[in-house]
């Protein structure tokens, strides 16, 4: 189920079928569980509440029932009493929600997964891949796209030794990057596709970031206007991440120049994470120490708007 793996090891997913077979045995062993939770909660009143109650707290029968049962039902009462105030506190604050679990997850997902880098090679593209969000609207993106790109630039600045400004024609006559990848998405559904571009290394290495470079702010020319909401979509990702060798910036996609519908001119490939993360309509690289004072400063336009997407979208 999480892109690292997927991404490090290709023939993990394939064992159980693909990544949809994965998700439906996940499925299915929920419903197992929780079958087997009622069954079990139903013995415990079939076989005398008290004295079961008396055999989990204490873990024998000589124990006094009132005692086992009374600490038993306040051990399940302040379960309750916590998942109410927990609900309550992260829609009431789901900024400061996030922030909070993010102690315990982020230093153990970068534990996991952070020096983890895609090894992705697979045989065919899918026959269909779905599209996920709606092209530009605003007047720059349409006159740009009127003129077949020609007049587009990607601009590369921030902690950097070099600023960039590179036309789609400077970025093919760089060196040629080809992947076949497995493209996860949040929601759930997946394609395989061929992409073809250039390394994120590459450029950096033309531009030199300065030694307190820690992130790449990927701007694009995506205001959003469909709801849930307005602004520019942007992603970060880390500079480690952003020099991975299957890391790139797309320009065609299977064997064709990138549609629209898919990101053109140029969009993100961030192979061993989930695709929120591969910004479309790219324009604008920063490279930056702190992303604190971008947006909302959690990482992403789905980051600062929807309180449940990570920084890190590879567990």
């Amino acid at each position: 189920m999480s892109p690292a793996l997927a991404a490090r090891f290709p023939w993990f997913p394939r064992m159980l079928g693909g990544r949809q077979a994965a998700r439906s045995l996940h499925f299915i062993g929920l419903i197992v569980f929780s079958v087997f939770i009622v069954i079990h909660i139903s013995l415990v009143f079939v076989h005398g509440f008290s004295r079961e109650m008396t055999k989990i707290v204490f873990g024998d029968e000589t124990s006094s029932y009132a005692v086992g049962t009374i600490i038993g039902l306040l051990a399940i009462a302040g379960v309750i009493v916590f998942h109410i105030w927990g609900t309550r506190y992260s829609l009431a604050s789901p900024a400061k929600a996030k922030r909070f679990l993010e102690i315990g997850i982020d230093p153990l997902r970068r534990l996991l997964f952070r020096h983890w880098d895609s090894r992705q090679k697979y045989p065919r593209v899918s026959a269909y891949a779905r599209i996920n969000g709606k092209a530009p609207r605003n007047e720059i993106y349409e006159r740009l796209a009127a003129a077949n790109f020609t007049d587009w630039r990607l601009e590369v600045g921030g902690l950097v030794e070099k600023n960039l400004s590179l036309s789609l024609n400077d970025l093919h006559h760089m060196q040629r990057h080809t992947q076949t990848t497995l493209h996860c998405c949040i929601q759930g559904w997946s394609y395989c596709a061929q992409w073809a571009g250039v390394s994120i290394s590459s450029i950096i290495d033309m531009c030199g970031p300065l030694p307190n470079a820690r992130f790449l702010v990927f701007h694009s020319l995506d205001e959003k206007w469909e709801r849930p909401g307005h602004g520019y979509y942007y992603e970060v990702i880390d500079l480690e991440l952003g020099m991975q060798p299957q890391t790139i910036l797309a320009y065609e996609m299977n064997g064709r120049p990138l549609p629209i519908p898919h990101g053109a001119p140029l969009r993100l490939r961030v192979e061993n994470q989930l695709g929120y993360k591969m910004a479309k309509w790219i324009n604008r690289i920063e490279v930056v120490n702190s992303f604190k004072q971008i947006g909302k400063g959690q990482g992403g336009w789905r980051d600062d708007l929807l309180h449940y997407y990570p920084l890190d979208a590879g567990l």
